[in-house]
């Protein structure tokens, strides 16, 4: 790819603005595009620098209606950051305005606020209304998994969510690790619900070894989309949300209602751009002004939460400011080679990169791991260490918290 590829598609695109994302970016797709859906003369350019992920967003978005002639994978050699540059310095020479990915959000508030718009969203994303002949394969699944042909209450779909344990890794990292889900303060909520005598459903990233440890009346459907479920095939984006259309539908039929409950990700928010109804989870004192824009402009589909701390562990910021400043002066240098660069990178995904979110993001662990490794006999580390340790065992929320996340749930249930 190359500059020239850029100002060719600003030709054939008939689009006077762009949006530039990276490949790895998948959590901004469904807010893209909506403020695409929203604005006609929008282009996105996805740079991709060392996986195919930019090609997988491109085509996410062609199932989701989005003109081919619209879109540009720019496949570029070099660190993340050095692609994004080069690729938006093309954009501008040749001729597009730069739309900030961050303002996807607020042109999909716009689109969710034009009836014609969110309408054709809803059936872009779910489906025709109403269940069809064709939906006879997500009936057979809900009657199997809830071992019945009705589900006879209330239902809390309870989402899991591992993104950043899964990925993170010296060199990759996944997205705000601090806001994963931890088994313990999942299995609280699920008893809470359970005490409502609504009915729970165990999705995403839980993990299945672990289903035991939840009370024996959630129906576990854990990674419903692979193939094994499917007769071979797994299901697309556009395949979830209707699963969980249909389970609304069968709902509503009985005269009860659904809401899906998590931490905050892209993943959620899919379901509420297509009309169903999410109540997100937020750790407290996380930059979350994209989607709480959208939990204030449309409140009957994003529901807000913030838990005073992230579930994954309860770190509290106790120690002495010399323990602090050995964080600060340790961990980011240690996880690349380059430490200016992996700083840049952090702060251009808008990751916090104070200590306290770092304690809370799990990064001081692999920290000090590292710091060990080069240095067997340094003391101040494993001191460090061990108080991490300390601190990691206890997750989970509070009953204060639960109770109020709870009425959140009762409120939407109506």
């Amino acid at each position: 790819m190359s500059k020239a590829d850029v100002k060719k598609f600003k030709g054939t695109s008939g689009c006077d603005r762009t949006y530039v994302q990276g490949g790895d970016a998948t959590g901004d797709v469904i807010h893209v595009f909506a403020a695409m859906k929203a604005e006609p003369t929008a282009a996105l350019v996805i740079f991709q620098w060392d996986t195919n992920t930019g090609e997988a967003i491109r085509q996410k978005m062609l199932t989701l209606g989005i003109d081919a002639k619209r879109m540009l994978v720019q496949i570029e050699a070099g660190p993340r950051n050095t692609v994004r540059n080069r690729v938006t310095g093309w954009c501008k020479d040749a001729g597009f305005t730069i739309i900030q990915l961050h303002e996807s959000t607020e042109r999909g508030i716009g689109a969710l606020q034009d009836d014609a718009l969110r309408k054709s969203m809803h059936v872009t994303l779910r489906g025709d209304k109403g269940i069809t002949a064709t939906d006879t394969r997500f009936i057979d699944f809900w009657q199997a998994k809830f071992k019945a042909s009705t589900v006879g209450n209330h239902t809390v779909v309870l989402w899991g969510r591992s993104s950043g344990k899964d990925k993170t890794t010296a060199q990759q990292f996944g997205p705000h690790p601090y806001g994963d889900s931890s088994t313990t303060g999942l299995i609280q909520i699920a008893t809470k619900c359970l005490e409502k005598s609504w009915k729970v459903v165990l999705c995403g990233d839980i993990d299945a070894t672990k289903q035991n440890r939840f009370p024996p009346a959630c129906v576990f459907i854990g990674k419903f989309w692979r193939p094994e479920h499917w007769a071979g095939n797994a299901l697309t984006q556009k395949e979830q949300v209707r699963l969980f259309y249909i389970l609304k539908q069968v709902l509503k039929a009985e005269n009860f209602r659904m809401v899906h409950v998590g931490m905050r990700s892209g993943n959620l928010d899919y379901f509420a751009f297509a009309g169903q109804t999410i109540v997100y989870l937020v750790a407290n004192g996380f930059d979350d002004r994209r989607i709480k824009a959208l939990a204030d402009a449309v409140p009957k589909r994003w529901v807000r939460s913030e838990p005073a701390k992230t579930p994954r562990q309860a770190y509290q910021r106790t120690w002495d400011p010399e323990w602090l400043n050995v964080v600060g002066r340790t961990d980011l240098g240690l996880l690349m080679n380059n430490a200016q660069e992996q700083r840049q990178m952090f702060k251009a995904l808008n990751y916090p990169i104070d200590p306290q979110t770092q304690i809370n993001g799990n990064l001081l662990y692999r920290a000090i791991k590292a710091k060990l490794k080069v240095d067997p006999n340094y003391g101040d580390g494993t001191e460090l260490l061990n108080a991490y340790l300390t601190q990691k065992s206890k997750r989970g929320f509070t009953d204060d918290y639960l109770n109020d996340l709870i009425g959140l749930i009762a409120g939407k249930l109506v």
